[in-house]
C-alpha cells in the first residue's frame, strides 16, 4: 500500500513549484497503477496547493460542546432512521442538507428522487454539520458511527506497521489511506451481501472506496453532480499538465471510475471531461425553485465570498461611490463559520452589511438585490437562472462567448441572458435506470 512514500516526505519539504512537479508524478503513477496512498488522498494534494497561496485561511470553530452536540444528534438520527432490507438502488452522500420548501433535504439528491421510485432506494449519508434545529432529520441512515469504527481500525493498523513516520502530516496521510482502505473493504462486503442493481454517489472523490468496490463487483455506478465542476477551474493555480492537458481537482487519474455522470443542465453535459466516466454523461436537470426570483429592484449588490478573492473585493470597494457602498452586502460561503479578524475589522470599519451562509437563508440576502458578484460559485450560476445579473471576478476559466463586459460597472463581465435555462434548470427527460 505505501509504495514510494518518500514522495510525500519530499512534497512537504518543497516549494510550491516543486510541489507541482511531485503532484504531477503522483498523478502519472495513478494512471499506470492504483496507488491507494495517493488515490485516497488526491483531494488533499490539490487543496494543499490551492490553499498555500491564500491570504485568508478558514478557521476551525470546533469545541467540546459542538462535538458533543453533533455526537448526540448523530445518535438520534441513527435511532429515527428508517431500516430497509430490500432495495434495488443505493445512494451515498455527504453534501450538507438544508431546509428547502419546508423540507430538510438537499437539491442534489432530490434530483434523483424525482426520477426513480423512492421506495426502491436505500440512502446512507455522512453528517458533516449538525443542523441549526436539532429536531431536523432526513430519516436516512447516518454513517458517522460506522465510519468512526473504521477510523479506529485504521489507527490500530497504523500502530502495527513496521514503518513509522516522524512527520505528523505524512502520518496523517498514511492513516487516511488506511481509513479509506477500511471503507473499501466495508463497502465491498456490504455490496456482496445486498447486491444493489445500481449505486449512486454524490462526489466521487470522497466516495472513491465505494466506486472501487462497485467497479470490482461489476455493479453499475452513477455520480450525481454537485457544485459547478468547470474543467478549466483553477488550472492557472495548479499549472500541471499531463498528456498535453491541464489538470485540476476535477480531473480523474484512476482506472476505477463511475460508469455514468448525471449532470444538472445542458452546459455541464457539453463541458464535463468525459474521461472521468466509463460510459456517458446524462442531463438529469434540477429544480432550484427554492431560490427567490429577481424582483427587478435595481440597485442592490450582493458579493459571494469564499475568502480567496477578498483582496479583489477590497480593491473593488475602493472604486464604489458612496451610494454604491450603501447598497453593498457580502455573503460568505457556508463552510466559513468564523471570519478572520482582519476581514471582520474591514467590514465594521466600512460599515458593510454581511452574513455567514451557514446561518442565513439565501433568500434573506437577496432582498433588494439586482447584481451578484463572485468567483467559481455554484450559487452564482443558480442566481443567474433566477434572473439576477451575475458578474465574475475571474473569467479565465470560462469561455468568453457566455459573457458580456459591463463598461458601466467597472468593466466586469456578466453572464449573457440568452444562456438562461442552460446551467441549472429542471427538465422532463425520462431516464431509464
Amino acid at each position: 500500500m505505501f509504495e514510494r512514500f518518500d514522495l510525500i516526505k519530499s512534497y512537504f519539504n518543497s516549494s510550491i513549484t516543486k510541489k507541482r512537479v511531485i503532484l504531477q508524478k503522483i498523478l502519472v503513477m495513478n494512471q499506470k497503477k492504483i496507488f491507494p496512498l495517493y488515490a485516497y488522498n488526491m483531494d488533499f494534494f490539490f487543496e494543499d496547493i490551492k490553499r498555500s497561496k491564500e491570504t485568508y485561511k478558514i478557521k476551525s470553530t470546533k469545541s467540546f460542546y459542538s462535538t458533543f452536540k453533533k455526537l448526540l444528534y448523530c445518535m438520534f438520527a441513527y435511532l429515527v432512521s428508517k431500516k430497509r432490507n430490500n432495495f434495488e438502488y443505493f445512494l451515498i452522500y455527504s453534501v450538507s442538507n438544508d431546509i428547502i420548501k419546508n423540507r430538510f433535504t438537499n437539491i442534489f439528491k432530490d434530483v434523483l428522487f424525482r426520477k426513480i421510485n423512492k421506495k426502491k432506494i436505500i440512502t446512507k449519508y455522512l453528517i458533516g454539520e449538525q443542523p441549526k434545529k436539532f429536531w431536523n432529520f432526513t430519516y436516512e441512515h447516518p454513517l458517522n458511527f460506522n465510519y468512526l469504527y473504521l477510523y479506529c481500525k485504521s489507527k490500530l493498523r497504523y500502530f502495527f506497521l513496521s514503518k513509522k513516520y516522524k512527520s505528523q502530516k505524512t502520518k496523517q496521510l498514511v492513516i487516511n489511506a488506511l481509513y479509506k482502505d477500511e471503507q473499501y473493504v466495508y463497502w465491498k462486503k456490504y455490496f456482496k451481501k445486498n447486491r444493489p442493481r445500481l449505486i449512486f454517489v454524490i462526489d466521487k472523490i470522497s466516495n472513491f472506496p465505494v466506486i472501487k468496490a462497485a467497479n470490482e463487483l461489476k455493479i453499475i455506478s452513477y455520480e450525481i453532480q454537485h457544485g459547478s465542476p468547470l474543467t478549466k477551474k483553477d488550472t492557472d493555480l495548479y499549472k500541471i499538465k499531463i498528456a498535453g492537458k491541464f489538470c485540476n481537482n476535477q480531473s480523474w487519474f484512476s482506472s476505477y471510475k463511475p460508469d455514468y455522470y448525471l449532470c444538472l443542465g445542458k452546459f455541464w453535459e457539453k463541458n464535463i471531461d468525459r474521461n472521468n466516466y466509463k460510459r456517458k454523461i446524462i442531463n438529469i436537470g434540477v429544480d432550484i425553485g427554492h431560490i427567490n426570483k429577481n424582483q427587478n429592484i435595481k440597485g442592490g449588490i450582493l458579493i459571494l465570498s469564499e475568502l480567496v478573492e477578498f483582496d479583489q473585493i477590497k480593491k473593488l470597494f475602493k472604486k464604489f461611490d458612496e451610494d454604491k457602498k450603501k447598497l453593498l452586502k457580502i455573503r460568505f460561503h457556508p463552510v466559513i463559520k468564523k471570519l478572520p479578524g482582519e476581514i471582520e475589522l474591514f467590514l465594521k470599519k466600512n460599515n458593510i452589511e454581511y452574513s455567514l451562509g451557514c446561518n442565513v437563508n439565501i433568500n434573506n440576502d437577496l432582498e433588494n438585490i439586482d447584481k451578484v458578484l463572485g468567483i467559481n460559485s455554484t450559487l452564482l450560476f443558480q442566481l443567474f437562472e433566477r434572473g439576477y445579473r451575475t458578474y465574475f471576478f475571474d473569467t479565465k476559466f470560462f469561455s468568453k462567448k457566455y459573457l458580456i463586459k459591463d463598461k458601466k460597472f467597472f468593466n466586469l463581465s456578466y453572464l449573457n441572458k440568452k444562456y438562461q435555462k442552460y446551467f441549472f434548470y429542471s427538465n422532463k427527460n425520462k431516464i431509464s435506470f
